[in-house]
């Protein structure tokens, strides 16, 4: 005779794990480059939301917040017009000019919904591309005194010219107009106009000489610009007697 049965019973136990804010938010890089075309005044770009591993008010998907720090004295906001869509807009109407600053620096942060709130920060870098908005200035010429004895290729004058401009939009190219000119000087990239065809001061002592300044933008964008030549006669004729 056994006094002692066996006995047992289930009992179900549901344990709640409470979330604690311990996960930062996460961007997917650490750095971003965005570009903006010079004089844009629509610009908009879409932004990587960050993750959080935490839930509800500890993550970013409940109470997350952004906050844009920026070098640029407020020229950029955020723009977001639901919670999974984020981007990067201007604030008001400001002048993007790349003559005056090439890029801008900003930095993105998210901050989660915790008590003890965790925040990170993602770098955003905007590259202003060059718009063909300035025209090439002609800064100097320098004009040589110019003897009809001249040999074919010396110089005859110098044409000094720069764009703000960069790339192609900065490359120039010299022309001179005329098309009856152009058969007695020549002028290369550098702006240095050379001797084609020998000179007679006695036929003809002074040349006015028109030529363009052309950038290699889209639209190409040009300036005009002229200077004189007067060629001195040598005496290369012997008295004669009749």
């Amino acid at each position: 005779f056994n006094a002692f049965r066996g006995a047992s019973s289930r009992i179900l136990v549901r344990v709640t794990i409470d979330d604690i804010n311990d996960n930062s938010p996460v961007f997917k890089e650490p750095h971003k480059i965005l570009s903006i075309e010079e004089g844009d005044r629509n610009f908009r770009h879409p932004l990587d939301l960050a993750t959080d591993a935490d839930i509800g008010d500890n993550g970013m998907a409940v109470r997350g917040k952004y906050f844009l720090q920026e070098d640029a004295g407020g020229i950029f906001a955020l723009a977001q017009t639901d919670p999974g869509f984020l981007s990067l807009t201007l604030n008001g109407q400001p002048n993007i000019d790349y003559e005056a600053e090439r890029q801008y620096n900003l930095t993105l942060t998210a901050c989660d919904g915790g008590m003890e709130q965790r925040c990170s920060s993602q770098l955003l870098i905007v590259q202003v591309k060059d718009r063909n908005d300035n025209s090439p200035n002609v800064t100097r010429i320098s004009v040589r005194e110019v003897s009809e004895n001249l040999a074919i290729g010396g110089l005859v004058a110098t044409i000094e010219a720069h764009d703000r401009d960069s790339g192609r939009n900065a490359e120039l190219d010299f022309s001179i107009t005329d098309p009856e000119l152009a058969r007695v000087f020549d002028i290369d990239r550098a702006g240095r106009v050379t001797l084609k065809k020998p000179l007679n001061a006695k036929k003809q002592a002074v040349y006015e000489v028109q030529l363009m300044v052309s950038d290699n933008g889209s639209p190409r964008r040009q300036t005009p610009a002229k200077f004189t030549v007067q060629v001195s006669d040598i005496n290369d004729h012997a008295p004669s007697i009749e």
